[in-house]
């Protein structure tokens, strides 16, 4: 079963269907599946202004997300939105023999390279004009929510197999993930990639750019200024194409102290035992913010999986003990928000 779409689903349908069997809800619930996160929800934003009158509501859930512990809570008030582009450089109608043609001409892989790498500079701060411009600064509450949240960064190293923590100057391994913005090269191709080796000057190279957006940051504004310093800075022998691709979303950030997170976070204490915790998400979900800015309606995260379920891998899994604790944690929430509590005193759910 897996952590990023099959559990959660199961886990909140079995949760929800149970809980109504048990019990004749006091209140409307909806169940929406939207299906094209991993390409930026490009339909979504349409679909829900076609049928807002069907979608309106006081609150909502998100089965996605997850835990970072099996022992504690914690509930998400934020993420990261994205963006990703495609650069292209061609220098030559075609390849060319690296021995007849080699260093009269521009190659379109080293050019690439020196422009991508200009992209950030030594203290690994983006050179991207104008990048920075609406980031916002980390305030007091995140600032105590990073101090209450407990991190173990060596044995995170160890796991990745990665020697050192990396990233912008002057902030914290959860401060570059929870609030500072990203810019990362996901793919780079061009000329020979077959076995061995063929001596060619390559006529074009392509690289695919992922950037990670923080609040008050727009999309369509960091999309422009990367478009822009592809064009100032590439190589004048060489034609630039530049393509937007479908992943785009807007960051999403929300109150702490809702109603949705006040219930979510009394039950995550009584499922676990220790208090819940705050935090950011690094990663990108775009129904959030669309649901937000279409509906108005603050979505809080109810997710289960955890860190090492290896999502988007092979071999994905979601365990068994956080399947059945987070059954049990949306009976009790759902009790909670519809007004349920008091109609199963001493009813633990544990058996739903």
């Amino acid at each position: 079963m897996a952590s990023s779409w099959g559990g959660a689903l199961l886990m909140t349908k079995g949760a929800c269907c149970s809980l109504f069997k048990l019990l004749k809800p006091c209140s409307h619930h909806q169940i929406l599946l939207e299906g094209q996160e991993e390409v930026g929800s490009p339909d979504f934003a349409a679909f829900l202004r076609s049928h807002k009158s069907l979608l309106k509501a006081d609150y909502a859930l998100s089965a996605d997300g997850g835990q970072m512990f099996q022992d504690q809570g914690i509930l998400a008030i934020g993420l990261r939105g994205a963006v990703a582009v495609e650069v292209t450089l061609q220098t030559l109608s075609s390849d060319q023999h690296s021995g007849m043609k080699g260093g009269s001409v521009l190659n379109p892989i080293n050019a690439l390279a020196k422009l991508l790498a200009g992209m950030v500079d030594e203290n690994n701060h983006i050179t991207v004009e104008g990048f920075y411009d609406d980031v916002k600064e980390i305030d007091a509450e995140d600032k105590e929510d990073l101090a209450a949240f407990p991190f173990d960064e060596e044995a995170e190293l160890a796991s990745l197999g990665a020697a050192l923590p990396v990233g912008e100057k002057g902030f914290t391994t959860l401060e570059r993930r929870w609030l500072r913005p990203t810019l990362d090269v996901v793919g780079i191709y061009g000329g020979f990639e077959g076995v061995g080796i063929k001596t060619i000057v390559p006529s074009k190279a392509t690289a695919k750019i992922s950037c990670r957006i923080v609040p008050n940051q727009n999309p369509d504004t960091i999309i422009k200024a990367l478009e822009s310093h592809v064009k100032e800075h590439a190589p004048a022998a060489a034609n630039v194409t530049f393509k937007t691709l479908g992943f785009k979303a807007f960051p999403y950030s929300m109150p702490k102290n809702t109603i949705v997170n006040n219930a979510g976070s009394k039950v995550l204490q009584e499922v676990t035992g220790k208090p819940t915790l705050y935090y950011r998400e690094g990663g990108t979900i775009p129904a959030m913010a669309l649901l937000k800015k279409e509906l108005g309606i603050d979505m809080t995260m109810f997710g289960f999986g955890l860190p090492d379920d290896r999502i988007h891998a092979p071999n994905e899994r979601y365990r068994e003990s956080m399947y059945k604790t987070g059954r049990i944690a949306y009976v009790k929430l759902l009790q909670r928000i519809g007004g349920l509590a008091e109609k199963s005193v001493g009813h633990d759910s544990s058996e739903l």
